[in-house]
């Protein structure tokens, strides 16, 4: 799976995604520690401060790390605010993790101190190791008898993954360049002619008799693999048979996207891709029959606002209950003073009640309805269940990737049966190990999942800019070239602009199959970038995708709209 060169912060109110923090290396904590019974104000005292937390994160221990960290404890990145609990509570379901920390300096002056400490995180799976180290550099403040640490800026990452040297890399690109298969554009074609598509049938190759097909993407700011997406979703639905395209967007935002495709004299609706959706509201009209839709459940009000709809329907009473019940969920929404709010457990429990009362009243919903409306409407309740959920502090930063998991099972199963699906979503979710979304995917339906991870060398993105600790804001930002040595580095070896690789395909015992079965750093971003910076992750290729689309050069852009 992707795992980043710091532990991963990511963020999940409505505004914001997760996956725009993987690659954060910058980030500035506002932190509320206490350690009585220090004797002195000496490296060794503040050695076993960092002792104490390092000891209740590796132990999994809430309540050491409650007595630690006060409840308003926040870590500020970007635009965004995390509570710090929330964070560590995430990292620690990581099975096999534990940290230590190494106090490097410390400067007392009067009752404040600033301290210097290198720390490691390890990551012990599978009889896997993986480790990633930062420097932090923390202040801190007398408070009686111990000290507060009220701030700590983490501004330096190490990978501790080893760089390709250029003799391991040589037999590498020897083998790719034979393997990897040159794209002639990333550019949709316009109408279907004789020979368009001929260089993506090693790609229908590959896929074979896939059902789910997710398309990742290693920024949400890169015109080229929106083009592409769009490019390879012609292609599927024309040659493979496709008919659903899910995006990483609310099912019932989708379903405006949805009416558009499908009926005439719909309006278009002001979301973006409007190429995409122009595409397939003319396939419809000349006798197709696709389908747009989404997957993810990140704000509880459209989904309320469905479900107030259809029990007005059935039940006026229970409509009336729900649109009280649902006051909770709908305030979280707007609130985005921190992603893990106190109010969310509660706001979480009163949408659940709105769902019980679906299963209970199924038999009389249904025959004041029909079958397929109530499928609708108890999946929207459940959406507004998980909008909420997700924002409770013990839930961790997984919760939305099952979540979403459980979504597209819902589209293949209950929605859209016996079709094909195309996943449109970021790298970090349709990866197919680990606690992702494609991991969940890869449990459920094997190989008739196929994930598709997308890389680049360098360029720029669109995305929000963070330079050093100023914030500025949407635009076209450059990021720095992979380094030598990096994934990406290698794969540009290949002296081929754009290409597809089949990794199931590739032996593992050769050179290649061997570079793709260890872990090197790969370029990663998606809402937020360090302006001008390493923006990278590390992963091991074969474990994380079916299939790599390689890009020399990202050129910032946004979905058509």
């Amino acid at each position: 799976m992707w795992s980043r060169d710091l532990p991963r912060i990511r963020y999940v109110s409505r505004f914001y995604n997760w996956d725009m923090f993987r690659p954060i290396l910058a980030a500035v904590a506002t932190i509320a520690m206490t350690v009585s019974g220090l004797a002195q104000d000496s490296q060794a005292s503040f050695q076993a401060i960092y002792a104490a937390l390092d000891a209740a994160i590796s132990a999994k221990d809430q309540d050491a790390l409650n007595r630690l960290i006060a409840a308003e404890a926040q870590i500020h990145v970007g635009p965004v605010k995390l509570s710090l609990r929330g964070l560590m509570a995430g990292e620690m379901v990581k099975a096999g993790l534990s940290r230590r920390s190494n106090v490097r300096s410390v400067h007392v002056e009067g009752d404040s101190a600033r301290v210097v400490a290198d720390i490691l995180y390890i990551v012990e799976s599978g009889g896997k190791k993986q480790e990633s180290r930062i420097i932090a550099r923390d202040t801190w403040e007398r408070n009686g008898s111990g000290w507060i640490c009220r701030e700590s800026e983490q501004t330096e990452g190490e990978s501790m993954v080893p760089p390709t040297s250029a003799a391991e890399a040589k037999p590498v690109i020897e083998e790719l360049k034979r393997r990897a298969v040159r794209l002639a554009t990333v550019e949709p074609p316009a109408a279907e002619r004789d020979g368009e598509f001929d260089d993506l049938e090693a790609f229908g190759t590959a896929i074979g008799g896939a059902r789910i097909v997710a398309l990742g993407e290693a920024t949400h700011g890169t015109k080229e693999f929106f083009l592409l997406k769009e490019r390879l979703i012609e292609y599927l639905v024309r040659r493979k048979g496709f008919s659903v395209v899910a995006f990483e967007m609310n099912w019932v935002n989708a379903e405006e996207l949805d009416r558009y495709v499908k009926t005439q004299d719909a309006p278009r609706p002001r979301l973006g891709f409007d190429d995409l959706t122009d595409w397939m509201r003319s396939e419809n009209r000349a006798g197709a029959r696709l389908s747009l839709t989404g997957f993810d459940m990140q704000g509880a009000g459209p989904a309320a606002d469905l479900v107030i709809r259809y029990l007005s329907r059935v039940s006026p009473s229970a409509a009336a209950a729900s649109s009280q019940a649902y006051a909770e969920a709908r305030k979280l929404d707007q609130d985005h003073t921190n992603v893990y709010l106190a109010a969310a457990a509660e706001a979480a429990r009163r949408a659940e009640s709105v769902l019980t009362q679906f299963d209970t009243n199924k038999l009389e919903w249904v025959a004041k309805s029909s079958p397929a409306e109530w499928r609708d409407a108890r999946h929207a309740a459940q959406t507004a269940v998980d909008s909420a959920a997700m924002r409770i502090d013990g839930n961790g930063p997984t919760y939305r990737d099952r979540a979403m998991a459980r979504n597209v099972e819902w589209l293949a199963d209950e929605k859209y049966p016996g079709q094909k699906l195309i996943l449109w979503a970021h790298n970090g979710h349709v990866v197919s190990d680990g606690d992702q979304m494609g991991g969940w995917l890869r449990k459920r339906f094997g190989a008739a999942y196929y994930a598709v991870g997308t890389a680049y060398r360098r360029g720029e993105i669109w995305a929000y800019g963070v330079e050093g600790n100023q914030n500025r804001g949407i635009g076209a930002w450059p990021v720095a070239p992979a380094p030598e040595g990096s994934g990406d580095a290698v794969l540009s070896g290949a002296g081929s602009p754009l290409f597809f690789l089949d990794v199931r395909s590739v032996p593992p015992d050769g050179p290649l199959g061997g570079w793709l079965a260890a872990r090197h750093r790969f370029n990663l971003a998606s809402g937020v970038v360090l302006i001008g910076k390493e923006n990278m992750v590390t992963s091991v290729v074969r474990d994380a995708y079916d299939g790599l689309m390689f890009v020399e050069e990202s050129h910032a852009g946004r979905p058509s709209r």
